[in-house]
Protein backbone atom coordinates (compact mmCIF):
# COMPACT_ATOMS: atom_id res chain seq x y z
CA UNK A 1 0.00 0.00 0.00
CA UNK A 2 1.40 3.47 -0.76
CA UNK A 3 -0.37 6.76 0.08
CA UNK A 4 -0.50 10.05 -1.96
CA UNK A 5 -1.02 13.67 -0.16
CA UNK A 6 -3.56 15.62 -2.14
CA UNK A 7 -4.67 19.28 -1.55
CA UNK A 8 -8.32 20.26 -2.49
CA UNK A 9 -8.81 23.69 -3.75
CA UNK A 10 -10.35 24.34 -0.73
CA UNK A 11 -7.09 24.09 0.97
CA UNK A 12 -8.03 20.92 3.17
CA UNK A 13 -5.57 18.16 2.98
CA UNK A 14 -6.69 14.39 1.50
CA UNK A 15 -4.56 11.19 1.67
CA UNK A 16 -5.01 8.84 -1.32
CA UNK A 17 -4.29 4.89 -0.14
CA UNK A 18 -3.64 2.70 -3.01
CA UNK A 19 -3.03 -1.06 -3.11
CA UNK A 20 -2.39 -2.91 -6.28
CA UNK A 21 -2.64 -6.50 -7.22
CA UNK A 22 -2.82 -9.17 -9.63
CA UNK A 23 -6.01 -10.22 -11.24
CA UNK A 24 -5.95 -14.00 -10.90
CA UNK A 25 -8.57 -14.24 -13.91
CA UNK A 26 -6.30 -12.25 -16.39
CA UNK A 27 -3.01 -12.33 -14.97
CA UNK A 28 -2.98 -8.26 -15.16
CA UNK A 29 -2.29 -5.75 -12.77
CA UNK A 30 -4.86 -3.79 -11.21
CA UNK A 31 -5.51 -1.13 -8.51
CA UNK A 32 -8.18 -0.02 -5.90
CA UNK A 33 -8.00 3.32 -3.80
CA UNK A 34 -10.02 4.82 -0.85
CA UNK A 35 -9.42 8.65 0.42
CA UNK A 36 -9.02 9.10 4.00
CA UNK A 37 -8.66 12.91 6.04
CA UNK A 38 -5.51 11.70 8.20
CA UNK A 39 -2.52 9.59 7.36
CA UNK A 40 -2.12 8.17 10.63
CA UNK A 41 -1.16 4.75 12.35
CA UNK A 42 -5.45 4.01 12.86
CA UNK A 43 -5.76 5.63 9.54
CA UNK A 44 -3.53 3.60 7.74
CA UNK A 45 -4.47 0.17 9.40
CA UNK A 46 -7.95 0.82 8.55
CA UNK A 47 -6.97 1.71 5.16
CA UNK A 48 -4.99 -1.20 4.70
CA UNK A 49 -8.53 -3.89 5.80
CA UNK A 50 -11.10 -1.49 3.93
CA UNK A 51 -8.16 -2.00 0.62
CA UNK A 52 -8.14 -5.72 1.24
CA UNK A 53 -11.55 -5.99 1.00
CA UNK A 54 -12.49 -4.15 -1.77
CA UNK A 55 -9.94 -6.10 -3.37
CA UNK A 56 -11.61 -9.70 -2.11
CA UNK A 57 -14.85 -8.08 -3.64
CA UNK A 58 -13.25 -7.22 -6.91
CA UNK A 59 -12.12 -10.96 -7.28
CA UNK A 60 -15.55 -12.14 -6.06
CA UNK A 61 -17.01 -10.84 -9.41
CA UNK A 62 -18.19 -12.89 -11.80
CA UNK A 63 -17.90 -11.70 -15.78
CA UNK A 64 -20.90 -12.47 -16.91
CA UNK A 65 -20.05 -12.37 -20.40
CA UNK A 66 -18.03 -15.08 -19.67
CA UNK A 67 -19.86 -17.33 -17.82
CA UNK A 68 -20.12 -20.64 -18.61
CA UNK A 69 -22.91 -22.90 -18.19
CA UNK A 70 -20.77 -25.65 -15.41
CA UNK A 71 -20.40 -21.72 -13.85
CA UNK A 72 -23.87 -20.69 -14.02
CA UNK A 73 -25.02 -24.23 -12.05
CA UNK A 74 -22.87 -23.39 -9.37
CA UNK A 75 -24.32 -20.02 -9.00
CA UNK A 76 -27.99 -21.27 -9.08
CA UNK A 77 -27.99 -24.01 -6.78
CA UNK A 78 -25.73 -21.90 -4.28
CA UNK A 79 -28.36 -19.49 -4.33
CA UNK A 80 -31.55 -22.34 -4.12
CA UNK A 81 -29.47 -24.00 -1.14
CA UNK A 82 -31.51 -22.37 1.47
CA UNK A 83 -34.78 -22.70 -0.15
CA UNK A 84 -34.58 -26.62 -0.92
CA UNK A 85 -34.48 -29.49 1.32
CA UNK A 86 -30.73 -30.92 1.25
CA UNK A 87 -31.83 -34.03 -0.45
CA UNK A 88 -33.66 -32.53 -3.20
CA UNK A 89 -31.10 -29.99 -3.60
CA UNK A 90 -28.50 -32.89 -3.87
CA UNK A 91 -30.54 -34.56 -6.67
CA UNK A 92 -31.35 -31.68 -8.79
CA UNK A 93 -27.95 -30.16 -8.89
CA UNK A 94 -26.05 -33.51 -10.07
CA UNK A 95 -29.12 -33.99 -12.35
CA UNK A 96 -28.46 -30.51 -14.15
CA UNK A 97 -25.00 -30.68 -14.05
CA UNK A 98 -24.94 -33.90 -15.76
CA UNK A 99 -27.47 -32.27 -18.56
CA UNK A 100 -25.16 -29.10 -18.94
CA UNK A 101 -22.05 -31.68 -19.17
CA UNK A 102 -24.24 -33.10 -22.11
CA UNK A 103 -24.59 -29.82 -23.73
CA UNK A 104 -20.99 -28.64 -23.13
CA UNK A 105 -19.96 -27.25 -19.29
CA UNK A 106 -17.71 -24.94 -21.30
CA UNK A 107 -20.04 -23.48 -23.11
CA UNK A 108 -20.78 -19.74 -22.24
CA UNK A 109 -24.04 -18.40 -21.47
CA UNK A 110 -24.66 -16.27 -23.65
CA UNK A 111 -24.06 -18.39 -26.71
CA UNK A 112 -26.15 -21.01 -25.65
CA UNK A 113 -29.14 -21.63 -28.57
CA UNK A 114 -32.40 -23.74 -28.82
CA UNK A 115 -30.67 -25.96 -31.55
CA UNK A 116 -27.32 -26.51 -29.67
CA UNK A 117 -29.56 -27.93 -26.48
CA UNK A 118 -31.94 -29.77 -28.66
CA UNK A 119 -29.35 -31.61 -30.86
CA UNK A 120 -27.12 -32.35 -27.84
CA UNK A 121 -30.03 -33.75 -25.83
CA UNK A 122 -31.19 -35.71 -28.46
CA UNK A 123 -27.69 -37.11 -29.23
CA UNK A 124 -27.90 -38.76 -26.26
CA UNK A 125 -30.56 -41.60 -27.49
CA UNK A 126 -32.48 -40.91 -24.07
CA UNK A 127 -35.86 -41.53 -24.23
CA UNK A 128 -38.78 -38.69 -23.99
CA UNK A 129 -39.48 -38.55 -20.63
CA UNK A 130 -35.40 -38.05 -19.64
CA UNK A 131 -35.35 -35.85 -22.10
CA UNK A 132 -38.30 -33.65 -20.96
CA UNK A 133 -37.11 -33.68 -17.32
CA UNK A 134 -33.77 -32.28 -18.37
CA UNK A 135 -35.40 -29.74 -20.35
CA UNK A 136 -37.69 -28.61 -17.50
CA UNK A 137 -34.74 -28.51 -15.25
CA UNK A 138 -32.76 -26.17 -17.36
CA UNK A 139 -35.14 -23.80 -18.35
CA UNK A 140 -36.06 -23.14 -14.07
CA UNK A 141 -32.27 -22.60 -14.45
CA UNK A 142 -32.34 -20.10 -17.63
CA UNK A 143 -35.13 -18.42 -16.06
CA UNK A 144 -33.17 -18.23 -12.38
CA UNK A 145 -30.68 -16.30 -14.65
CA UNK A 146 -32.50 -13.92 -16.52
CA UNK A 147 -34.36 -12.66 -13.24
CA UNK A 148 -30.86 -12.22 -11.93
CA UNK A 149 -29.40 -10.16 -14.90
CA UNK A 150 -27.43 -12.69 -15.15
CA UNK A 151 -28.21 -13.75 -19.01
CA UNK A 152 -29.84 -10.79 -20.72
CA UNK A 153 -31.98 -12.88 -23.34
CA UNK A 154 -33.45 -16.54 -22.95
CA UNK A 155 -36.25 -16.45 -25.48
CA UNK A 156 -34.67 -19.27 -27.15
CA UNK A 157 -36.28 -21.31 -24.55
CA UNK A 158 -39.46 -21.02 -26.07
CA UNK A 159 -38.92 -23.19 -28.67
CA UNK A 160 -37.80 -26.10 -26.48
CA UNK A 161 -40.82 -28.01 -26.22
CA UNK A 162 -42.05 -31.07 -25.26
CA UNK A 163 -41.19 -34.30 -26.71
CA UNK A 164 -43.86 -36.67 -27.55
CA UNK A 165 -43.75 -40.30 -25.58
CA UNK A 166 -44.44 -42.89 -28.52
CA UNK A 167 -44.23 -45.62 -25.48
CA UNK A 168 -46.12 -43.94 -22.83
CA UNK A 169 -48.60 -46.59 -22.64
CA UNK A 170 -46.20 -49.19 -22.04
CA UNK A 171 -44.21 -47.38 -19.54
CA UNK A 172 -47.18 -46.62 -17.36
CA UNK A 173 -48.10 -50.31 -17.45
CA UNK A 174 -44.88 -50.71 -16.15
CA UNK A 175 -44.92 -48.89 -13.77
CA UNK A 176 -47.17 -50.97 -11.02
CA UNK A 177 -48.01 -54.04 -10.58
CA UNK A 178 -51.48 -56.44 -11.01
CA UNK A 179 -53.10 -57.90 -7.73
CA UNK A 180 -51.76 -61.03 -9.05
CA UNK A 181 -48.12 -60.19 -9.78
CA UNK A 182 -48.00 -58.37 -5.99
CA UNK A 183 -48.88 -61.72 -4.46
CA UNK A 184 -46.28 -64.20 -6.33
CA UNK A 185 -43.54 -61.31 -5.43
CA UNK A 186 -44.47 -61.49 -2.10
CA UNK A 187 -45.02 -65.22 -1.60
CA UNK A 188 -41.31 -65.85 -3.37
CA UNK A 189 -39.65 -63.77 -0.09
CA UNK A 190 -37.66 -65.56 1.81
CA UNK A 191 -36.47 -62.76 3.91
CA UNK A 192 -39.34 -62.29 6.63
CA UNK A 193 -38.71 -58.48 7.13
CA UNK A 194 -38.51 -57.52 3.12
CA UNK A 195 -41.49 -59.78 2.99
CA UNK A 196 -43.15 -57.66 5.71
CA UNK A 197 -41.88 -54.39 4.67
CA UNK A 198 -42.87 -55.01 1.12
CA UNK A 199 -46.93 -55.79 2.06
CA UNK A 200 -46.74 -52.63 4.58
CA UNK A 201 -45.84 -50.42 1.58
CA UNK A 202 -48.00 -51.99 -0.75
CA UNK A 203 -51.04 -51.96 1.38
CA UNK A 204 -50.63 -48.53 2.59
CA UNK A 205 -48.60 -46.24 -0.56
CA UNK A 206 -46.11 -44.74 1.64
CA UNK A 207 -42.84 -43.95 0.29
CA UNK A 208 -40.23 -46.15 1.15
CA UNK A 209 -38.13 -42.98 3.10
CA UNK A 210 -41.71 -42.47 5.11
CA UNK A 211 -41.94 -46.06 6.35
CA UNK A 212 -38.41 -45.96 7.35
CA UNK A 213 -38.94 -42.94 9.40
CA UNK A 214 -41.93 -44.25 10.79
CA UNK A 215 -42.05 -44.35 15.25
CA UNK A 216 -43.82 -46.65 16.17
CA UNK A 217 -46.21 -44.39 17.81
CA UNK A 218 -46.88 -43.22 14.73
CA UNK A 219 -49.25 -46.15 14.11
CA UNK A 220 -52.52 -45.91 15.85
CA UNK A 221 -54.24 -49.27 15.70
CA UNK A 222 -56.87 -48.12 18.06
CA UNK A 223 -58.09 -45.51 16.38
CA UNK A 224 -56.84 -46.92 12.74
CA UNK A 225 -54.31 -44.22 11.56
CA UNK A 226 -50.97 -44.02 10.46
CA UNK A 227 -49.50 -40.12 11.07
CA UNK A 228 -47.27 -39.60 8.23
CA UNK A 229 -44.99 -36.19 9.65
CA UNK A 230 -41.33 -37.18 8.21
CA UNK A 231 -39.17 -38.86 5.66
CA UNK A 232 -35.91 -40.47 5.83
CA UNK A 233 -32.99 -38.99 3.81
CA UNK A 234 -31.29 -42.16 2.55
CA UNK A 235 -28.89 -40.15 0.72
CA UNK A 236 -27.54 -37.74 3.48
CA UNK A 237 -28.77 -40.89 6.24
CA UNK A 238 -30.92 -38.49 8.02
CA UNK A 239 -34.93 -37.52 9.06
CA UNK A 240 -35.99 -34.47 7.66
CA UNK A 241 -39.75 -33.20 7.74
CA UNK A 242 -42.02 -34.52 5.02
CA UNK A 243 -41.61 -33.86 1.70
CA UNK A 244 -44.39 -31.14 0.97
CA UNK A 245 -47.30 -29.82 2.88
CA UNK A 246 -49.35 -31.86 1.52
CA UNK A 247 -47.14 -35.16 2.49
CA UNK A 248 -47.86 -34.54 5.93
CA UNK A 249 -51.15 -36.25 6.27
CA UNK A 250 -53.34 -39.43 8.38
CA UNK A 251 -53.67 -42.49 6.68
CA UNK A 252 -56.43 -44.89 7.42
CA UNK A 253 -55.32 -48.17 8.56
CA UNK A 254 -57.73 -50.91 6.87
CA UNK A 255 -58.40 -53.95 8.38
CA UNK A 256 -55.77 -55.48 6.25
CA UNK A 257 -52.92 -53.07 6.75
CA UNK A 258 -53.77 -53.76 10.61
CA UNK A 259 -53.19 -57.10 10.11
CA UNK A 260 -49.81 -56.64 8.74
CA UNK A 261 -49.12 -53.49 11.11
CA UNK A 262 -49.58 -56.27 14.22
CA UNK A 263 -47.02 -58.79 12.53
CA UNK A 264 -44.67 -56.19 12.16
CA UNK A 265 -44.58 -55.21 15.47
CA UNK A 266 -44.24 -58.69 16.97
CA UNK A 267 -41.64 -59.55 14.36
CA UNK A 268 -39.86 -56.41 15.86
CA UNK A 269 -40.24 -57.92 19.75
CA UNK A 270 -38.97 -61.21 18.47
CA UNK A 271 -35.65 -59.27 17.33
CA UNK A 272 -35.03 -57.12 19.74
CA UNK A 273 -35.24 -59.97 22.10
CA UNK A 274 -33.30 -62.25 19.65
CA UNK A 275 -30.16 -59.51 19.18
CA UNK A 276 -30.44 -57.80 22.77
CA UNK A 277 -31.13 -54.46 21.80
CA UNK A 278 -33.53 -51.80 23.27
CA UNK A 279 -34.25 -50.31 19.90
CA UNK A 280 -34.84 -46.54 18.99
CA UNK A 281 -38.63 -46.71 19.33
CA UNK A 282 -39.06 -46.95 15.20
CA UNK A 283 -41.64 -49.28 13.60
CA UNK A 284 -39.41 -50.88 11.77
CA UNK A 285 -35.76 -51.06 12.59
CA UNK A 286 -32.49 -52.62 11.56
CA UNK A 287 -31.07 -55.76 13.22
CA UNK A 288 -28.82 -53.04 15.27
CA UNK A 289 -31.79 -51.50 16.42
CA UNK A 290 -31.37 -48.67 14.02
CA UNK A 291 -32.59 -47.31 10.31
CA UNK A 292 -34.01 -50.16 7.64
CA UNK A 293 -31.27 -49.80 5.10
CA UNK A 294 -32.89 -48.62 1.90
CA UNK A 295 -30.29 -50.28 -0.33
CA UNK A 296 -30.72 -53.88 0.76
CA UNK A 297 -34.17 -54.17 0.66
CA UNK A 298 -34.32 -52.77 -2.73
CA UNK A 299 -32.10 -54.95 -4.19
CA UNK A 300 -33.54 -57.88 -2.45
CA UNK A 301 -37.19 -56.77 -4.18
CA UNK A 302 -35.63 -56.15 -7.64
CA UNK A 303 -33.52 -59.54 -7.46
CA UNK A 304 -36.75 -61.14 -6.31
CA UNK A 305 -39.33 -59.83 -9.15
CA UNK A 306 -36.64 -60.58 -11.72
CA UNK A 307 -37.01 -64.05 -10.47
CA UNK A 308 -40.69 -64.32 -10.08
CA UNK A 309 -41.83 -62.12 -13.18
CA UNK A 310 -39.13 -61.63 -15.24
CA UNK A 311 -38.54 -57.63 -14.67
CA UNK A 312 -37.36 -55.22 -11.89
CA UNK A 313 -40.22 -53.94 -9.51
CA UNK A 314 -38.84 -51.01 -7.57
CA UNK A 315 -39.98 -49.77 -3.95
CA UNK A 316 -41.65 -46.85 -5.74
CA UNK A 317 -43.69 -48.89 -7.71
CA UNK A 318 -45.07 -50.39 -4.72
CA UNK A 319 -46.69 -47.17 -4.00
CA UNK A 320 -48.02 -46.71 -7.77
CA UNK A 321 -49.28 -50.76 -7.23
CA UNK A 322 -51.57 -49.32 -4.21
CA UNK A 323 -52.35 -46.49 -6.16
CA UNK A 324 -53.75 -48.84 -9.18
CA UNK A 325 -55.10 -51.30 -6.78
CA UNK A 326 -57.18 -49.01 -4.67
CA UNK A 327 -58.62 -47.09 -8.08
CA UNK A 328 -59.17 -50.70 -9.15
CA UNK A 329 -61.13 -51.49 -6.23
CA UNK A 330 -63.48 -48.20 -6.48
CA UNK A 331 -61.88 -45.94 -4.08
CA UNK A 332 -61.86 -42.24 -5.65
CA UNK A 333 -58.90 -40.67 -7.14
CA UNK A 334 -59.10 -37.70 -5.40
CA UNK A 335 -59.26 -39.96 -1.92
CA UNK A 336 -56.18 -42.30 -3.81
CA UNK A 337 -54.31 -38.74 -4.27
CA UNK A 338 -54.94 -37.69 -0.36
CA UNK A 339 -53.58 -40.88 1.00
CA UNK A 340 -50.62 -40.67 -1.18
CA UNK A 341 -49.87 -37.34 -0.24
CA UNK A 342 -50.27 -35.83 -3.50
CA UNK A 343 -52.23 -32.62 -4.66
CA UNK A 344 -52.47 -32.85 -7.92
CA UNK A 345 -50.47 -36.19 -9.49
CA UNK A 346 -49.96 -36.73 -13.12
CA UNK A 347 -48.99 -40.45 -12.14
CA UNK A 348 -51.93 -40.74 -10.20
CA UNK A 349 -54.13 -39.51 -13.08
CA UNK A 350 -52.30 -41.67 -15.86
CA UNK A 351 -52.79 -45.02 -13.85
CA UNK A 352 -56.52 -44.12 -13.51
CA UNK A 353 -56.74 -43.41 -16.99
CA UNK A 354 -55.15 -47.10 -17.64
CA UNK A 355 -57.33 -48.73 -14.76
CA UNK A 356 -60.20 -47.04 -16.38
CA UNK A 357 -59.57 -48.35 -19.94
CA UNK A 358 -58.66 -51.89 -18.36
CA UNK A 359 -62.09 -52.08 -16.84
CA UNK A 360 -63.66 -51.06 -20.25
CA UNK A 361 -61.79 -53.45 -21.77
CA UNK A 362 -63.25 -56.10 -18.84
CA UNK A 363 -66.90 -54.93 -20.16
CA UNK A 364 -66.55 -55.30 -23.15
CA UNK A 365 -65.34 -59.11 -23.28
CA UNK A 366 -68.18 -59.25 -20.73
CA UNK A 367 -70.51 -57.89 -23.00
CA UNK A 368 -68.94 -60.58 -25.98
CA UNK A 369 -69.94 -63.19 -24.02
CA UNK A 370 -73.58 -62.43 -23.83
CA UNK A 371 -76.13 -63.89 -25.73
CA UNK A 372 -80.03 -62.60 -26.00
CA UNK A 373 -81.11 -63.51 -29.05
CA UNK A 374 -79.52 -66.68 -30.58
Amino acid sequence: MYTTKKTLKSGETRYLFRERYVDKKTGRWQSVSITKTKNTTRARREAQQELDELIRQQEAKVDYDKLTLTELVELYYKDQQSTTKKSTHRRNYYSLLNTVKIIGGDVLCNSVTANLIKSKLQATGDGACTLNERILRLKAMLRWAYRNDIIADISYINKLERYKDMNYRVKIQDKFLEAEELVKVVDAMEVRKWKLMTRFMALSGLRVGEVIALQDSDVDLEQSILNVTKTYDTNNRIVTSAKTGDSMREVYIQKELALVCREIRTYMKEQRFKNRYAGQGLFFESEEGGYVQYPAFNKYLKETSIKVLGKKVTTHELRHTHCSLMIEAGVSIDAVSKRLGHNDSRITKNIYMHVTNKLKEQYNRQFDEVCIMS
